[in-house]
């Protein structure tokens, strides 16, 4: 086991650039910085409230959101910020510089990031109710969830709604889709519910756990993960609805649960523990003790290393056992974004130190 930590201001979000390259929401900034040498390459400033989500794109492009509903799009090659999109409740991306943004009004509106050009919207039936999620199905077609429990299928192309499913009238908080034609969705409540996508027909609403449902994760085509306020992990098959495994040796368990391939899947507690289990047979191949108490972020970035953010706004560096490296491409990311993908860049090579203040550059 072997850490290596950095204390700073508050983390709010953590996302991979390329290599030991990441880049950290620290309040209403943003730092790239490499987690080996913690050297910082720069600071992005621009929101005015705490960062709640980035995704990396490729061609040295950041997308953040701030809990202001804020989007920023950045060049990270030179620190500034080339677009605002307002009133976004969530977002991801779909390739060919196509961005979609949820909105008030259970609609989604599709923007060119690069152009800054406004598509169309897509418009669901309540224009009272928020656009709480979005899942990239394909190309052509994208998933919405909404507060009011539907869940929308969208033709991007046309603009046309080509199925609605009616979940639970608590709001849908997450939405997964399976290549084998299931979809997957939890709510405020302890419930998971799978889709077969193509009918719309509810094939099992599953009471998954004991208390609130904190998060899903995509292991495979048909397995699927589970964390909740019960403090237990569950790994469930999609086509059957069968729990394989429940975990609960954490205590306080944390919506930390991570993919980080070959069937391993690493998670938190709200103390100073993590834990790597392998999901095929059940067995906790490892626990790890974090210097800093109360884990509140994960991230695999490759290279059998995983960045963890703790309590104090330390980030520790773990290198994982061999059993469970994985090159970044074999894991099934999870973050808004579903069509994203990792691309390598020299960007990071003799880049110089530099604090940008981008709050005005967009305007």
């Amino acid at each position: 086991m072997d850490f290596n930590s950095i204390e700073d201001d508050k983390i709010t979000a953590i996302v991979h650039i390329y290599d030991n390259i990441i880049a950290v929401g620290k309040t209403y900034n943003i730092e790239i910085f490499d987690v080996l040498t913690n050297k910082i390459f720069y600071i992005l400033k621009g929101h005015v409230q705490n960062i709640v989500s980035m995704l990396y794109i490729g061609d040295n492009k950041l997308i953040s959101r701030s809990r202001d509903n804020i989007i920023k799009i950045w060049d990270i090659s030179t620190g500034k910020c080339y677009q605002t999109i307002e009133q976004s409740t969530c977002f991801i991306y779909l390739g060919n510089n196509l961005l979609a943004s949820g909105s008030i009004g259970s609609s989604v509106q599709i923007f060119n990031i690069s152009t800054g050009e406004f598509i169309k919207v897509l418009r669901g039936r309540n224009s009272y109710i928020c656009t709480s999620f979005l899942e990239f199905i394909n190309n052509d077609t994208i998933a919405s969830g909404a507060d009011d429990g539907y869940i929308y299928i969208w033709n991007i192309t046309t603009g046309e709604c080509t199925n609605r499913f009616i979940g639970d009238s608590s709001g849908i908080k997450s939405i997964k889709y399976f290549n084998n034609n299931f979809l997957v969705s939890i709510d405020l409540s302890v419930n998971i519910k799978i889709w077969n996508y193509s009918t719309g027909e509810c094939i099992h609403n599953i009471e998954a756990h004991h208390s609130y449902i904190n998060s899903i994760v995509k292991i495979s085509d048909t397995i699927l993960a589970s964390s909740s306020w019960d403090n237990n992990i569950k790994i469930w098959d999609i086509i059957t609805g069968e729990c394989l495994f429940t975990f609960d040796e954490h205590t306080e368990i944390k919506d930390s649960i991570i993919n980080v391939g070959n069937n391993i899947i690493a998670s938190a507690s709200n103390f100073e523990f993590i834990k790597l289990r392998d999901i095929n047979t059940g067995e906790c191949i490892q626990t790890f003790k974090v210097p800093s108490k109360c884990i509140n972020l994960l991230l695999y970035i490759g290279n059998n290393t995983l960045v963890i953010v703790s309590r104090g706004d330390s980030i520790n560096i773990l290198n994982l056992p061999t059993k469970a490296i994985a090159s970044p491409e074999e894991v099934i990311n999870e973050h808004e974004g579903g069509a994203a993908k990792e691309e390598q860049c020299s960007l990071y090579k003799g880049i110089p130190e530099k604090d940008i203040d981008s709050s005005s550059d967009d305007e």
